[in-house]
């Protein structure tokens, strides 16, 4: 994950959390099967918008993200 200071605007795709390309903080997350070598498709996230919670289920500890429902 990399982190950068700002929201690329010009790319296609919004924040998938958010649904906005607002200017802000900015995780690269990289998407499972599809790196090649060093090189890694990755989808852009505003930190903002990340909320990890944790929780004891079935004897085990989960990390998770919550996603609010966009209005």
């Amino acid at each position: 994950m990399k982190f950068f200071a700002h929201f690329n605007t010009q790319s296609p795709d919004p924040c998938p959390l958010c649904g906005t390309k607002k200017d802000g903080q900015t995780l690269l997350v990289g998407i499972d099967g599809r790196s090649n070598g060093r090189i890694e498709e990755a989808i852009q996230v505003h930190v903002d918008c990340i909320e990890l919670r944790a929780t004891d289920k079935y004897g085990a500890r989960f990390i998770y993200q919550r996603i609010p429902e966009r209005p």
